[in-house]
């Protein structure tokens, strides 16, 4: 069982799956939202190990009288499936169908509701992922990679004094603001998840005696920013994506969400700071104005820094 299900047993005594997060096991078949036999037989397994599926908001019992007495409940209280996070991130976000949505933190996770995505073997090795949306017949294609982790990596190795001062963000942003566009020839290959046998691909290029760690700052908010532009390409090529406003949730403070500005990379919508009047807040999440993949306006490095920073502490 999923951890869901372990908790909902223990609360009605009944097993069960819930739909959303058996999609989250890449152990379905797309075609019919249902345990992919092949799959699991591979891995030792077949569907009878699992129990029934159930969709989120379904009703699965009604608690225990041992849990009643436990916690000091009345008797009969339902216990709904509640569903995975991701997906209900999404609904809640009030993203709509083709939608980009992304959810910005330690790691970014690009991802739509869509019909069902046109997939290769390149989209595995690219490591896509396909969920099961909480609508039947409505799926999210996703690709995630390292952001936040990045920034504080890079912290860690260059900003040791700041961290301990408490000036951290504040010599970061401005350091980097003042290294300008091109980081001074340097570049960040800021993949720094280790892959199969651990092996390493991050790389930081361009490096010479005279380079600052002000410039090296620079080029990871500029490799975030590519990374992202290169994977929306990717993720509208598999399910074209609307041309209209991206979703974007993660941290929820002022100057949090509309500055996760991925620069003048990100020619697919652009983010502006709260005086330019291009986010619409509504509670936690911004709706940020998107514009034609042929036009992009270069947003300010404080933002971006300033994004990273605020959803690193939140972490």
């Amino acid at each position: 069982m999923f951890i869901s299900s372990m908790i909902t047993h223990k609360l009605t005594g009944k097993m069960s799956t819930d739909y959303t997060m058996a999609g989250t096991s890449m152990l379905t078949k797309l075609e019919s939202c249902d345990w992919n036999e092949q799959a699991l037989s591979y891995l030792g397994l077949s569907s009878s190990y699992f129990p029934s599926l159930v969709m989120a908001g379904d009703l699965i019992g009604t608690t225990i009288p041992q849990v009643n007495a436990d916690l000091g409940l009345e008797s009969g209280i339902p216990v709904i499936s509640t569903g995975h996070d991701t997906q209900f991130a999404l609904i809640g976000s009030g993203a709509e169908k083709d939608q980009a949505f992304l959810s910005s933190g330690t790691w970014e996770i690009l991802m739509a509701r869509s019909q069902r995505p046109s997939l290769d073997l390149q989209a595995l090795t690219r490591g896509v992922t396909v969920e099961l949306d909480s609508q039947v017949g409505v799926f999210n294609p996703a690709t995630q990679w390292l952001s936040s982790a990045v920034v504080e990596w890079s912290a860690d190795k260059f900003y040791t004094v700041e961290k301990l001062n408490g000036d951290l963000y504040s010599v970061m942003i401005d350091e980097a603001r003042v290294a300008g566009a091109g980081a001074g020839g340097v570049r960040f290959n800021v993949d720094l998840s280790a892959v199969e046998f651990g092996e390493a691909q991050g790389s930081i290029d361009g490096l010479s005696i005279h380079t600052s760690r002000g410039q090296i700052m620079r080029a990871v908010f500029e490799g975030l920013s590519r990374t992202l532009k290169e994977r929306f390409d990717y993720l509208n090529m598999l399910c074209p994506l609307q041309d209209g406003p991206v979703v974007v949730v993660g941290g929820h403070k002022e100057q949090a969400l509309e500055s996760t500005a991925r620069k003048c990379f990100t020619t697919a919508f652009t983010y502006r700071g709260t005086s330019g009047g291009d986010c619409n807040r509504s509670r936690n999440v911004w709706l940020c104005r998107s514009w034609p993949l042929s036009q992009f306006s270069c947003c300010s490095i404080e933002n971006e820094a300033r994004a990273h920073s605020h959803l690193s502490r939140r972490s």
